[in-house]
């Protein structure tokens, strides 16, 4: 960055910061401090890519400004905190997961950056073979049952779990979904935004939907027993 930008203003080199991400693809943004600089690398393809370093006098007053940017404490450096960035760029809007994480240089920052609506296709259009998709059309129109989306980070659960709700979109359905956060809102269906401090968390999220009279639900992440097993228990109780 930095022999070039030294006297940009912090604001403007996190947007630029940002803006390239984009443009480039990445699906995170690595922000690692050192005793002496601070390390920029972006995620594209599954891989980490150093986009840039910023010297020392940079360190803190780019870690600031990312957690303005999505609503952190900004006088709390000594414990993880997460916080969310929307960000426009050409146009488009991307929603921006943040996490940062004390280590022993400083604070480490994570932003993950959330590109649905612009690359969740079809279930035809996945890449998925032919066979396999037309099984996943058959299951995700039953009327009873449970189908699970699992893999590794960055592998396409979530834009395959909405590339499923668009294949089975309809007016004649209730569809109801449980999500933390709501990365893409799809008209005509009900999505539900986790907020713990809000008293929404998953398990009184499927309480209450399962009293809204759905055809369908969707969870976007099971994130314990509890919670997988009152998904199971929601499945077959018709």
């Amino acid at each position: 960055m930095m022999a070039d930008n030294e006297k940009e203003p912090v604001v403007s080199i996190v947007k630029k910061v940002l803006i390239d991400a984009i443009k480039l693809k990445a699906s995170d943004i690595h922000f690692d401090p050192t005793p002496t600089e601070l390390s920029v690398k972006f995620r594209i393809n599954g891989n980490l890519q150093e986009y840039t370093v910023s010297p020392e006098s940079f360190k803190s007053n780019i870690t600031t400004r990312i957690k303005i940017l999505s609503g952190m404490n900004i006088t709390d450096s000594l414990r993880p905190q997460t916080g969310g960035i929307n960000f426009e760029s050409e146009g488009k809007h991307h929603n921006m997961r943040v996490s940062s994480l004390p280590v022993c240089d400083g604070e480490k920052i994570v932003i993950h950056i959330h590109s649905y609506e612009n690359n969740v296709k079809s279930l035809s259009k996945m890449g998925i073979n032919p066979e396999d998709t037309e099984k996943i059309k058959r299951l995700i129109k039953l009327n009873q049952g449970l189908v699970l989306i699992t893999g590794t980070t960055h592998s396409g659960k979530t834009t395959t779990m909405y590339a499923m709700l668009k294949e089975i979109h309809s007016k004649a359905i209730n569809i109801i979904s449980i999500e933390e956060p709501v990365k893409l809102k799809i008209e005509g269906i009900n999505q539900v935004e986790i907020a713990p401090d809000k008293g929404i968390t998953y398990k009184s999220a499927l309480k209450h939907v399962m009293l809204q009279d759905p055809n369908i639900i969707c969870i976007d992440n099971l994130i314990d027993d509890e919670i997988a097993r009152d998904a199971i228990r929601a499945s077959v109780t018709g």
